[in-house]
């Protein structure tokens, strides 16, 4: 069994008793002596406000328990270990026991009545937090216990800390009100990332012998033609309908052909200046065109590969509609970030590529003539389509005859940089539905880095006028820059430009 006295400050700042770690004195029965000063100071504690005087109330009330029990002893825990609490009536004793000891200190009176305790044959010892009692004691020849911080209450926060944990908890109450965006970066197969790990092939560009090389292949796979004979009506009539069986004018001058209508056109021969025309001009003008986009292909092959790419998965989950949501994405390193997906085939796209097609050389063909070859005239005139440029005329149109582009307020707004990578992408929205659809985007990372790896990061902000804090994220990059074989491309578009070659006779399109 163990006897300790605690002092005020344990009483007061320390766990209720019975829920104190007792278990660390190593002893199966404790016995907590409340001594003559502690019940004095209790008592005029009682009296304060706050915690100290709720404390001392729960303390006193304690007290009170064990003056009416028998031997005026409290079971505070009846096992592990067992504690109990006994009041301890006066000692009798009038003076210092110890030189040290100064019996207007209240600690030095406490330490006064444990050493008339031990002199009863009752080996008790303070148990303090005070390092100051302490030393006391323990000068005085009295065993003390220095407990440790975790026997105690956290301190009790004065006003200003009060206030600010009210603010606090009315600040989480209207932030529960608000929109709650959530956001996450995904894989291409799908999968949540904190970073971003790929691979990006680049392109050098060809050398000068190299070109020299193709352009012998090109030559040798795409001759220019060196024979224009004549082709009979019926020939050319089968070959038209195959043609341009989708073609309603093609397929009506065929029509009058074959419905014995020839009067309305007529069969002509390849002249010989168009043949000229093809040797001296069309075939050479196309030759160097294809050099060109060789001494180009480094540009143009860098432009069609294949990108890394992610996704951008955006949702409220909030109880409120988010208003004039704006989403914020900024490369930090040598690379730009587009938003429109790139499909990825572990090289260039060939058909974004290809070369510039050979000439036909010139054939003979049906001519039309009189009232048909006006028909096809006004035919081919009339406008089928709007132009492909119509919307960018009506956007600069409309300021000055005051018309606006509806935007839709269900959907994000993105900038007019909208398709191109940019090392800052946005998007608008005017109001965002809680517990609605969400908000997918593909992206595409580009950079002219040529080699070694591509280190940088993503940052993503979201912010709304009605959010009180901006949500922000950061995305580390990490891409791997290997090198492309432009020759090999270059070999491979060759080769499908000699598949495509005319052969040495008409032309798809009727005579040149």
């Amino acid at each position: 069994m163990i006897f300790v006295a605690p002092d005020t400050n344990v009483l007061l700042h320390g766990r209720r008793l019975a829920q104190l770690p007792w278990t660390e004195l190593g002893s199966e029965d404790v016995t907590i002596l409340i001594m003559g000063p502690v019940n004095r100071e209790i008592d005029k504690y009682k009296l304060k406000g706050g915690r100290i005087g709720k404390r001392a109330k729960a303390v006193y009330t304690e007290i009170r328990e064990a003056l009416e029990l028998p031997a005026r002893t409290k079971i505070l825990r009846e096992a592990s270990p067992r504690v109990i609490m006994t009041v301890v009536p006066g000692t009798g004793v009038k003076g210092a026991l110890h030189d040290c000891l100064d019996l207007t200190v209240a600690d030095h009176q406490l330490v006064n009545h444990c050493l008339a305790q031990g002199a009863q044959g009752v080996p008790v010892r303070l148990l303090t937090n005070d390092t100051g009692a302490f030393v006391d004691a323990e000068e005085a020849g009295l065993g003390a216990i220095l407990i440790k911080d975790h026997w105690m209450l956290e301190p009790e926060p004065d006003e200003t800390a009060k206030k600010v944990k009210q603010l606090e908890g009315d600040l989480e109450r209207l932030k529960a009100q608000e929109p709650k965006i959530v956001a996450e970066m995904r894989s291409p197969g799908g999968d949540s990332i904190l970073r971003y790990c790929g691979a990006l092939r680049y392109y050098p560009q060809l050398l000068n012998h190299q070109i020299i090389h193709i352009m012998e292949w090109v030559d040798a796979f795409c001759p220019p033609a060196t024979e224009f004979g004549s082709v009979t009506e019926a020939q050319e009539i089968a070959r038209i309908r195959e043609a341009h069986k989708n073609n309603p004018l093609a397929y009506m001058q065929t029509l009058f052909a074959v419905a014995g209508g020839t009067n309305f056109q007529g069969f002509e021969p390849a002249s010989e200046e168009a043949i000229e025309i093809y040797r001296r001009q069309t075939y050479p003008k196309w030759r160097e065109a294809v050099r060109k986009a060789l001494e180009e292909m480094q540009s143009t092959l860098n432009a069609c590969r294949a990108r890394p790419t992610f996704e951008l998965a955006i949702s409220n989950i909030g109880v409120k509609p988010a208003d004039g949501v704006l989403i914020a994405m900024t490369a930090r390193g040598s690379f730009t970030i587009g938003r429109f997906p790139i499909e990825e085939d572990g090289g260039a796209d060939l058909a974004c590529n290809a070369l510039p097609q050979p000439p036909q050389p010139p054939r003979g063909g049906f001519v039309a003539k009189g009232g048909l070859a006006q028909l096809a005239a006004a035919f081919s005139a009339s406008p089928r389509s709007r132009p492909a440029n119509l919307d960018h005329v009506l956007a600069e149109l409309a300021p000055i005859y005051g018309l606006q582009r509806q935007v839709d307020p269900s959907g994000f707004d993105w900038t007019p940089k909208r398709g191109k990578n940019a090392t800052v992408v946005e998007a608008f929205r005017s109001k965002w539905r809680h517990q609605g659809e969400d908000l997918r985007e593909r992206f595409f990372i580009e950079t002219e880095q040529a080699s070694g790896i591509l280190k940088g990061a993503i940052d993503l902000k979201i912010s709304a006028h009605n959010l009180s804090d901006p949500l922000t994220f950061t995305y580390p990059i990490e891409i791997e820059i290997e090198e492309g074989d432009t020759m090999a491309a270059a070999s491979n578009l060759v080769d499908d430009l000699a598949k495509k070659r005319p052969e040495t006779g008409y032309s798809p399109s009727g005579k040149h």
